[in-house]
């Protein structure tokens, strides 16, 4: 203690710094500057507010699938029990023309009403929740063009866009703040009907979507059914079954939109909805988990960093992660109902300064 004090006392005196004076022969007590954090937690049994829109194709060519897909409430929920999900309704359609559509429900990304009480959403503490989704799906009103044998193009992402900037007037009372966001396309027809450049791009979409609700990479998924790009039977078969002959083309658009979110692709020709919506409710169970912590400051030294995850089995195993700047993301997300466990080294104040 008396070397310490002494050699403080030097350095104070003389200006010099703790090389300094080694040099000169003077000992030095070692400095530490860090400080040892340990954070643990639980991971959640997603607990977690998710809002998520079906954008429903309202052509004649989509009822059979329609039906098919509005039977499938329970197992597409089957994994978000837990979850404090809202589920909302709008349709393609922004381009059939009249005062009437643009005011309809569905239309323009009006949130279609699907509750006793005129709710503009599915909630859990809904008793008759597989009514209410068979009847948000099959009862989309008809475009225009179904009366004017016109022209009318699809666009699932432009009317996703619309439903968004109305989240404070017409939607009110449908996203929240912070909460996680699904937006599921189901189509037999791509952006614009045929895609194309002219077509709203996939990532300028998403890009937008982050924009107006304040997102972050994680809090955003889309999930789309349609037909495959490159799936010519399933082409044929929806094409066999509209009126025309002409309906359906590849969603090339809105299946790259649902792969840049992260999320995935349905094709729509599906002998058994049910398994595949089981799959989906699954995937985005795993997508709603405990994945990112933001540290208190960046860490010291990464080398240090430590995380381990007790599994529900009792082991204890090492965990991948990467790090951005204060941000620690663990790939993937720990399985739910396993504890997690940081620990890394942190600067003490007085060496911030």
């Amino acid at each position: 203690m008396k070397i310490i004090l002494m050699t403080l006392v030097i350095a104070l005196f003389t200006g010099c710094s703790p090389n300094e004076l080694l040099s000169q022969g003077i000992p030095v007590p070692p400095i530490n500057p860090f400080e040892a954090v340990s954070l643990s937690f639980d991971q959640s049994s997603v607990a977690k507010d998710v809002d998520i829109l079906f954008v429903v194709d309202n052509s004649t060519s989509m009822n059979q699938d329609q039906e098919n897909i509005g039977t499938q409430f329970s197992s597409f929920i089957s994994h978000l029990s837990e979850a404090n999900y809202r589920v909302g309704f709008i349709n393609t359609d922004s381009t059939s023309i009249g005062p009437d559509f643009e005011a309809q429900e569905g239309f323009y990304g009006k949130l279609v009403s699907v509750g006793p009480a005129g709710e503009k959403y599915i909630a859990p503490y809904h008793s008759n929740k597989e009514e209410m989704f068979l009847k948000a799906i099959t009862e989309q009103s008809p475009s225009s063009c179904e009366y004017t044998f016109s022209e009318c193009n699809e666009e699932p992402m432009w009317s996703s866009l619309l439903a968004l900037h109305k989240k404070d007037s017409e939607n009110a009372g449908f996203f929240r703040e912070g909460a996680e966001l699904v937006i599921v396309i189901l189509s037999d027809e791509d952006e614009q009907s045929i895609g194309g450049p002219t077509a709203l791009q996939p990532g300028d979409f998403l890009l937008e979507v982050k924009r107006i609700m304040k997102l972050n990479e994680r809090q955003l998924t889309v999930i789309t059914v349609a037909i495959p790009p490159t799936d010519q039977a399933c082409l044929d078969e929806q094409r066999n079954e509209s009126i025309s002959g002409r309906g359906g083309n590849p969603g090339g658009l809105i299946f790259q939109a649902a792969e840049l979110s992260g999320g995935f692709g349905v094709s729509l020709c599906q002998a058994d909805f049910g398994t595949e919506f089981k799959k989906v409710s699954e995937f985005l169970k795993g997508r709603l988990l405990y994945k990112t912590i933001e540290l208190e400051q960046p860490p010291a030294d990464r080398s240090k960093i430590e995380v381990i995850v007790e599994l529900l089995s009792g082991e204890k195993v090492p965990y991948a992660w990467v790090l951005n700047e204060k941000t620690l993301t663990l790939i993937p997300a720990p399985p739910s109902g396993s504890k997690i466990e940081v620990k890394y080294n942190k600067f003490k104040p007085e060496f911030l300064k």
